[in-house]
């Protein structure tokens, strides 16, 4: 996994730091200035962090809107000169937002400003872990990580015996997958969040069974090799996938756990 760079002001040093072990908890490779050792040429070394890195982070606040001068402005400039030697299109510059504030004009080129960039407000706080997602998966999606349905178009069968394609238009679209999952909660919340950036599709909000097994539903079929792929990204383990019909995501859209205990209901009954 590519290097991920923290542009910051030190007045929101503390801040910035629990996004750095939320990022590093996730497998992300995070650089900023407090690894810097003594006698080192800071502004050597932060510069060449920059330019080795697949993904810049800025983090804006109102207390960087305050300042008069701060070192985040310079590492803007450095990340800018990296972002036009890119391809077009290529996602490089993250912009954040860690309370309300205006983010700076600073021009990447004749007709583009850094305003012109999607940013992420980490706030308010019950938003958080919803804007942490976002945050995941643009780094994902910076890093190189692709959407695992541009396949191979090989037809494969779904448990419920359905065939469908992978890769190709003709999906059937009338199905729900449901997946059980196995990981710690973070890299469950990352999985989720691939699983919506790749598929474009909602997913509904991960069900804890408490036995360190987590189900979720995605309103499109996946297939097995799809989810293996983005498992492996996010280090959970898929423990089984069903294709059920797509009222299932519809009929059960705020409470999985209906579904769930009166799937469980019906093993009961039957006997299972």
């Amino acid at each position: 996994m590519g290097k991920v760079f923290l542009s910051y002001c030190h007045d929101d040093q503390e801040e910035v730091q629990q996004i750095r072990d939320e990022l590093s908890s996730r497998g992300f490779d995070v650089w900023w200035d407090d690894v810097l050792l003594g006698g080192q040429d800071w502004k050597q070394e932060v510069a060449e962090a920059i330019r080795e890195s697949k993904a810049v982070v800025a983090c804006f606040s109102q207390r960087v809107q305050e300042r008069e001068r701060t070192q985040l402005m310079p590492e803007l400039r450095e990340a800018i000169t990296v972002l036009k030697q890119l391809p077009p299109g290529r996602s490089f510059l993250i912009p954040i937002r860690l309370s309300e504030c205006v983010i700076p004009d600073l021009r990447i080129d004749a007709t583009t400003s850094i305003t012109d960039l999607h940013y992420i407000d980490l706030f308010p706080p019950e938003s958080r872990p919803n804007s942490m997602s976002k945050l995941v998966s643009s780094l994902h999606a910076a890093l190189g990580r692709k959407n695992s349905t541009e396949s191979s178009g090989n037809v494969e069968q779904s448990p419920a015996g359905r065939p469908y394609r992978v890769g190709e238009d003709n999906l059937i679209d009338d199905a729900t997958t449901n997946i059980v999952v196995r990981g710690d909660a973070n890299a469950v919340a990352d999985f989720v969040a691939l699983l919506n950036a790749t598929t474009g599709v909602p997913v509904r909000p991960p069900y804890d069974h408490g036995d360190g097994t987590f189900e979720l539903m995605v309103a499109t079929p996946l297939s097995s090799r799809q989810l293996s792929h983005l498992s492996e990204q996010c280090g959970v383990q898929v423990k089984s996938i069903d294709h059920l019909p797509r009222d299932f995501f519809e009929k059960f859209t705020y409470d999985l756990g209906v579904y769930l205990r009166s799937k469980n209901a019906k093993k009961k009954s039957d006997g299972k």
